[in-house]
């Protein structure tokens, strides 16, 4: 039980290594490991995360090279740039660098696609292991950068840094928080979507009334790109002291969605409920088996579901601290906002052609169309306040 007391375990041999861990984890600590060489293998695959360091690089030319120890760095640092004119002569050094590394490049990639050409006079002179091995050739000569050389570190850790220094550590623990946070909203968002559909087909088929072919195909492209930008979140720059949820559902996670179903749940019916008077009652309008004939109960259900869907996502994008905030995550803030605009748009009929694009009708009345914009504003306002 001293291993949890302990913050530094200085000059440990292999074995001690692996006692340390085996005690963590015996304690219920989540252990990562960080190791570069055959010494720390076993530590490595005790561990719950391992890590490589790559601590050499091979060059081109096959030598092995030391990468920079601490003296070296501080040369370096020392000769950099200071002067206004220095700075300007290493940007252009830089950029010429640049330049003839792109046309080296190019160079390369003529002459590789020439000797694959079908069409070269001389392709059918050389065989295809000919051609396979001067392009390989070609490849490993335009090869300045230096290749990394995977020790018997990388063999036994679950990632490995191409740096050799452990400030990859955090790197590791920003991207998994992120990938949990994002996992963890996915799953909040697709209990509160999956109850606005089930509730709006339900209430739809027992009228009689069902979704236009229009109106699926847009409400299913806004929630897959809702789903694929949420997912293309990144880390914050900054480790957080703060930890995400470790479980699917806690009590104030449970709190907040439970209010957010039941401010759309009631949103609907309030606007269910103005709407079934003013729908045709005859089954011409009323037939889920035939033709779609839009009425005011199929255009209200779709507008007021489609603003729950795109109000569910920002309420539960977590943002800050562990991914980037939602006004920082551009695709997903302009498709909510352009999605929010399309349904209020519609539901003023401000955009000639837009209703009879996604087959809604005209709304009855200038008071009904003022009361049907208070309920979606206020369940978008209240679904984000309630997340807050």
């Amino acid at each position: 039980q001293l291993c949890a007391l302990i913050s530094v375990f200085a000059r440990t041999s292999p074995q001690q290594k692996q006692f340390v861990l085996h005690w963590l984890k015996q304690l219920g600590f989540t252990t990562l490991m960080v190791g570069d060489g055959s010494n720390d293998v076993g530590a490595l695959k005790l561990a719950h995360i391992g890590v490589a360091l790559i601590s050499h690089s091979v060059g081109g030319d096959g030598d092995e090279k030391k990468t920079d120890d601490a003296a070296q760095v501080q040369q370096r640092q020392a000769s950099k740039p200071k002067t206004r004119r220095e700075l300007i002569e290493a940007h252009m050094k830089k950029q010429k660098e640049a330049m003839l590394a792109k046309k080296k490049a190019e160079e390369a990639q003529a002459k590789i696609k020439a000797m694959l050409d079908p069409h070269h006079p001389d392709y059918n002179k050389t065989s295809a292991q000919q051609r396979l091995s001067a392009a390989m050739q070609i490849m490993e000569e335009m090869g300045d950068e230096p290749q990394l050389r995977l020790g018997d570190a990388s063999m036994a850790a679950s990632f490995t840094s191409k740096k050799p220094f452990v400030t990859c550590t955090t790197d590791i623990v920003r991207q998994g928080r992120c990938t949990l946070v994002t996992t963890l909203q996915m799953f909040h968002i697709l209990c509160i979507n999956c109850l606005i559909s089930a509730y709006s087909m339900s209430v739809l088929y027992l009228a009689g009334v069902k979704f236009g072919d229009a109106q699926m195909t847009v409400a299913g492209v806004a929630a897959t790109a809702f789903f694929f930008f949420v997912s293309n979140a990144t880390p914050t720059q900054k480790l957080s002291a703060q930890r995400p949820h470790s479980k699917l559902f806690t009590i104030p996670t449970l709190l907040t969605i439970g209010g957010q179903i039941w401010v759309h749940m009631y949103v609907l019916m309030t606007a269910v409920e103005l709407s079934e008077p003013l729908t045709p009652k005859s089954k011409d309008h009323r037939d889920p088996d035939g033709d779609f004939k839009p009425n005011v109960l199929n255009s209200v259900v779709f507008l007021v579901s489609t603003a729950q869907t795109a109000a569910t996502f920002w309420a539960n994008y977590q943002g800050a601290p562990f991914m980037t905030p939602l006004r920082e995550n551009g695709k997903l803030f302009k498709s909510l906002m352009a999605v929010l605009g399309l349904v209020f748009a519609a539901a003023l009929n401000i955009v000639p052609g837009l209703n009879e694009g996604l087959e809604l009708v005209e709304l009855p009345s200038e008071a009904f169309r003022i009361k049907l914009i208070e309920l979606m504003v206020m369940d978008v306002a209240a679904t984000v306040l309630l997340a807050w």
